[in-house]
Parts: structure tokens; C-alpha cells; sequence
């Protein structure tokens, strides 16, 4: 369950592939949440997440792996140009 702030939710799965033990690119697969300013229960599947747009060209697209995931995030969808605030509550989370 989730308390979505005022911006859209941004969920990533950080998969060692991409980051600091593979390509540093630092890609990653991610879903965006629409804003509600409320609480929601949402249920995410592994198929619904993809990899963002700034991803470099050169960056080989493995797949996402579930045994390489080695980083789950929760961020809300603020940009260095845009700024902003939010805050985020998470009250229960279970992977399955």
C-alpha cells in the first residue's frame, strides 16, 4: 500500500547488469505510478516494467532478470530542471 505523493510514482528494480558490476550505464527497469495525493494498494507484475528513455544507446537490453535485481526503489517523479517535493509513505510491500 502506498500513499502517492502529489507527483507520479516512480518504482525501479536495479539489476546488477546495468550498475556499478556490469555495462555503468546505470539503466534500470521502471513503471510510473500516476499521482493520487492518496492511499492505493496496487499490485505491480515484473512484465510492467521497462527501461527509461535516457538510457544509453550502447547499452546492451539483457532482459529483466529476476535474480539479478539487486535494488528496489521508490522515488516520486521529480526532475533536476522541475523540482520540487514529495513525500512517501509505504505501509506494506510484499514481493512475490
Amino acid at each position: 500500500k502506498f500513499n502517492v505523493p502529489l507527483q507520479p510514482l516512480i518504482i525501479k528494480l536495479s539489476q546488477k547488469d546495468y550498475g556499478r558490476l556490469g555495462d555503468k550505464s546505470y539503466a534500470h527497469y521502471q513503471i510510473k505510478l500516476p499521482q493520487t495525493g492518496g492511499v492505493i494498494s496496487k499490485t505491480v507484475s515484473l512484465e510492467s516494467f521497462s527501461r527509461p528513455g535516457w538510457t544509453p544507446m550502447w547499452s546492451s537490453d539483457k532482459g529483466l532478470i529476476k535474480e539479478n535485481i539487486n535494488a528496489l526503489y521508490f522515488v516520486p517523479d521529480l526532475t533536476d530542471k522541475g523540482g520540487g517535493s514529495a513525500n512517501l509513505n509505504i505501509t506494506e510491500l510484499a514481493l512475490l
